[in-house]
């Protein structure tokens, strides 16, 4: 079977998640594969945030759960 078409069935969403700090590197590589997504007309209009402080995204989700 296709690799793309057999990631795309066998996706799963987490909802738990460990508490493990994850390298620099990797979230770099993350992020530069994310550039490669496609755009309308190549625009490209993203903006990557990224934090890492566990208090701060709590926070974070309790206030966009309180919307």
């Amino acid at each position: 079977m296709n690799s793309i078409i057999n990631n795309i069935k066998n996706r799963r969403s987490i909802r738990k998640y460990k508490d493990k700090k994850i390298v620099k590197k990797l979230i770099k590589e993350i992020i530069e594969a994310g550039k490669y997504a496609p755009s309308s007309h190549n625009r490209q209009p993203w903006n990557f945030t990224i934090i890492t402080n566990k208090k701060f995204i709590d926070k974070l989700s309790e206030d966009i759960k309180s919307w």
